[in-house]
């Protein structure tokens, strides 16, 4: 920025400019708006003020900053900037009889309105009675006494076959009353809701003679000492009220392997300030206004005061002297020393911070309604992995698995789940850094099927000298595999052997058998695991094409002949 000797003082002059909202960029629970104008000065103090609108002085003033955009090549000097709130009252009294005056007008058609449908009311009910009348004559005829009253009008109502014409204009008439009827009703409405609207400005206005009206600018301070200085300031401060939350659309193709990964984010603001067209980034940070670290204070620690014996002041205070006595009873006054007390704190953490930079303008209404932009799309090669518990489900649960290749962090967020373009379910996406592995859930798919039957159950004794007889309770499964699949997945069964909390029960596990295990040795090209809560778990790699495969399950639970074992009901 370059300088000059400075120019004689003299009263700034103060130059009025509109900027406009141009870039925003929104974190979890606040936004940092940024507005621009330009201004051309010549040499001298000049005060620009940025005229704000509707919203401005809620803003958190002390994250005000401003920045003059190529200034370093030019003469000038920023003085200084500051938030400047102008209230101005104006007098509402001819407003309010130009509003009054409005109000009556509407409430003038809003009656006419009332009589017009009162007379519509009034002829429906009249034809109303001329239906009812010719129904009752065409039912049981003209008698005496109404060929008497009606004089000529007996050779018409006595033919019914000549009523047609008149049946005719009954109808349209009803059918016009009614069409009459719908428009007269939403002209009512329409009116009302003027009425209403005018009501509503009427009450804002009539607290008193003058209203106060509040507008909030910002205020720069310049020095120019070169002529026709053309300057650029963006100015950007943090409103509250703002929010935005992730969102996915989980496409996955099982045909060939992909999952397309849109990335979302759901943006609401009620900051009274509309964002029409604006540039807008995304930011996963945290801002924080205070740049220095917090300070621990002093942590004292005491020892508590002697405890006496149940009974022991009751027996002192009756012991002593009555004066010994009030001098006990101020000493009670204060309170007991007490420990520390040490709040316990409430931790989040996150792996990284991002900012994403939203492609194109973003239009978002200050109405609090989401508004959903995009971030990115992205497409993953995945591992298919079948799982299958048919102990508990006959249905075979499909899960892909892949890696985040992308150059985004996938944050928290539910997820809208499709497969082959038809939508599955909505799950909730857990953080997935750069790198890691992303795993979702798919649903369903008839593609795999696992069937599980019991093969036998066979109970037996088992007599030995010096010992207990022991009865031995045998267990065979048979599993089948189908599958029919255009690409290679891995399948994993789940099941489970009873776990022994007794040491007289003894579980024997048969096939697969504890030394295969142990060798992580295949049975059937099946590998095979178990854990210390009994769960047997076999893994199956599933070819392309038609796949058969059977393999079995087998265990044995042993005990005393005398003993009542419970939980093996659950298998018969």
């Amino acid at each position: 920025m370059a300088t000059t000797d400075p120019q004689p003082q003299q009263e700034p002059k103060c130059t009025e400019v509109s900027p406009s909202l141009t870039a925003v960029t929104v974190f979890r629970d606040r936004a940092q708006l940024t507005y621009v104008a330009t201004a051309s000065l010549p040499v001298g103090a000049h005060v620009i003020s940025m005229k704000g609108e509707k919203g401005w002085e809620s803003v958190l003033q002390n994250t005000l900053q401003v920045h003059m955009e190529g200034a370093e090549n030019q003469q000038v000097v920023m003085r200084g900037v500051r938030f400047r709130t102008h209230v101005t009252k104006e007098d509402v009294r001819e407003r309010v009889r130009e509003l009054e005056k409005a109000r009556d007008k509407v409430r003038e058609l809003i009656d006419q309105i009332a009589d017009k449908k009162a007379a519509n009311d009034a002829v429906e009910a009249a034809l109303k009675k001329m239906e009812e009348k010719l129904l009752i004559m065409g039912e049981c005829g003209v008698g005496p006494e109404v060929r008497a009253s009606m004089g000529p009008m007996v050779g018409f109502l006595s033919k019914p076959e000549s009523w047609s014409e008149l049946v005719r204009f009954i109808t349209r008439r009803k059918l016009a009353l009614g069409e009459l009827r719908l428009k007269l009703s939403r002209q009512q409405d329409k009116h009302e809701e003027e009425e209403n609207e005018i009501i509503k400005k009427l009450d804002e206005l009539t607290g008193g003679r003058h209203k106060e009206r509040q507008e909030t600018s910002v205020e720069v301070m310049i020095s120019v000492y070169a002529p026709h200085v053309n300057l650029k300031l963006a100015v950007s401060f943090v409103a509250m009220g703002v929010s935005w939350t992730p969102l996915y659309d989980i496409r996955v193709d099982p045909e060939r392997s992909v999952m397309d990964v849109t990335y979302h984010a759901q943006v609401c603001q009620g900051t009274a300030m509309d964002w029409n067209k604006v540039l807008m980034k995304l930011s996963t940070a945290t801002p924080h206004f205070s740049a220095a670290p917090p300070e621990l204070k002093e942590w004292n620690i005491s020892l508590d005061p002697p405890k006496f014996p149940v009974g022991f002041s009751r027996f002192l205070s009756r012991s002593l002297p009555s004066n010994n006595r009030r001098e006990r009873g101020n000493e009670e006054a204060f309170p007991r020393p007490q420990a520390a007390i040490v709040e316990q704190a409430v931790v989040s953490s996150s792996s990284t911070s991002s900012t994403f930079q939203i492609v194109g303008l973003a239009t978002v209404r200050s109405d609090n309604k989401p508004v959903k932009v995009t971030i990115a799309t992205h497409t993953f090669s995945v591992k298919l992995v079948y799982h299958a518990v048919p102990k508990l489900s006959p249905w075979t649960y499909l899960i892909v698995k892949a890696n985040n290749t992308s150059p985004y962090v996938f944050l928290s967020g539910k997820a809208n789940i499709f497969a082959n373009n038809t939508f599955v379910s909505s799950s909730q996406l857990e953080l997935v850094p750069v790198g890691a592995e992303l795993t979702m859930s798919i649903g369903t798919d008839d593609a795999v099927k696992v069937t599980r039957k019991k093969v036998k159950r066979t109970k037996s004794t088992l007599h030995a000298m010096l010992r207990n007889r022991k009865k031995v309770i045998e267990y065979v499964y048979e599993f089948t595999v189908k599958s029919s699949l255009t690409a290679e997945a891995t399948l994993v069964v789940k099941d489970q052997c009873p776990v022994s909390s007794h040491k007289d029960i003894t579980v024997r596990l048969i096939e697969p058998s504890k030394n295969m295990l142990t060798e992580c040795t295949k049975v059937d090209d099946n590998d095979c695991s178990v854990d210390n809560g009994g769960i047997v778990e076999w893994r199956l790699q599933l070819p392309s094409g038609v796949f058969t495969r059977d393999f079995r399950f087998a265990f044995q639970v042993e005990h005393n002949e005398n003993m009542d074992v419970s939980g093996l009901d659950v298998e018969d």
